[in-house]
């Protein structure tokens, strides 16, 4: 049987973990000077080292890549549909959830990883020596704080609701198909 409370874990993990990558890609489009085709982005993870890592966090949530808080939720909804649907819905859920790893990836990659595509202005601009900074990153120090702090808060609360939701259901066996 389809449980309601499995998709509202749904939505705060895709939610909060969306929220985290949208506030570091605001400061990559903020170091990029408002551009915001990430294809003509690239060689961004030696600038933006801690937007790269936080990033990367977010999008493995998003993905559902194992052992993340993403891959629980989506492995909970995928056996929650397995008694009462039929095959059109399993199939739609399995592609929708490999095209999150497929644009998840390129957008990590086209950013931090790609050739440096970008105007060759951003990127003197961001080497100069009186840029350096001890955040390891050129964002300010309000932006750091609220990405972190929107991780750590957003982690504790999936885990409340998490362990509020299998303590109170006496859920055992959850991961056998």
């Amino acid at each position: 049987m389809f449980n309601l409370e499995i998709v509202l874990l749904y939505l705060c993990v895709h939610g909060f973990f969306k929220a985290l990558v949208f506030m570091c890609i605001g400061n990559v489009i903020r170091f990029a000077r408002n551009y915001q085709d990430f294809r003509y982005m690239g060689g961004f993870v030696k600038y933006l080292p801690f937007e790269a890592n936080m990033t990367l966090i977010g999008l493995i949530n998003l993905g559902g890549l194992p052992f993340s808080f993403g891959f629980f939720i989506k492995h909970y909804t995928l056996v929650s549909t397995f008694d009462a649907t039929n095959l059109f819905i399993k199939i739609n859920l399995f592609i929708g959830m490999f095209s999150s790893l497929i644009y998840s990836y390129r957008l990590y990659y086209y950013i931090f990883f790609d050739t440096k595509k970008a105007k060759k202005a951003i990127y003197l601009t961001a080497s100069r020596p009186n840029l350096k900074s001890k955040l390891y990153s050129t964002t300010t120090l309000e932006s750091c704080i609220a990405i972190t702090s929107l991780l750590i808060i957003s982690c504790y609360i999936i885990t409340y609701m998490y362990l509020s939701y299998f303590i109170y259901n006496n859920v055992n066996n959850t991961f056998s198909f």
